[in-house]
């Protein structure tokens, strides 16, 4: 983040990125202006907000989920269950609940790597469409709770 800003960007332009992110380093971000934040879990969006609210702002989130199933061919696969890099879909469809707004932070979409080093253009496309249809599934099935979509808001196509 520091050479970002060094180079002249403002934090207003950045999204703030990364597994494990500590409460110091959300909060590094956020006093430099960074609103905007992935968030792999709902230990980490719970973070992030808990960092915000402190500071008086309020952040947006992404959250980074893992679909179901994977597709195509890589040298990485980022799908088919929880991990440090990012949170089951079913966890989502479970209980949106955990994804509701909080003081400091709300989801306003979901951010999707299913895979890295894809051996082929196909292999690529056919991840992609896969992490399409997994999204409308997931606000599909969350749009109707309390909660706001992690999608985005509810009846909307999302961020």
């Amino acid at each position: 983040m520091t050479a970002v800003l060094e180079a002249g960007f403002t934090g207003a332009a950045l999204m703030y990125t990364g597994p494990v992110k500590t409460r110091a380093e959300v909060e590094d971000a956020l006093r430099a202006g960074v609103t905007r934040f992935s968030v792999e879990s709902v230990h980490d969006y719970r973070r992030v907000a808990a960092g915000a609210a402190m500071l008086g702002r309020t952040a947006e989130c992404l959250l980074r989920l893992n679909a179901h199933e994977s597709h195509g061919t890589s040298g990485l696969r980022m799908t088919g269950t929880a991990s440090q890099f990012g949170t089951d879909s079913a966890a989502v469809t479970a209980d949106p609940e955990l994804f509701a707004p909080l003081p400091g932070a709300h989801i306003i979409g979901m951010h999707f790597f299913a895979l890295s080093n894809a051996r082929d253009e196909e292999g690529l496309f056919a991840s992609l469409v896969a992490s399409i249809t997994e999204a409308a599934r997931v606000h599909r099935e969350t749009a109707s709770t309390k909660a706001r979509s992690p999608a985005g808001t509810p009846g909307t196509a999302g961020a």
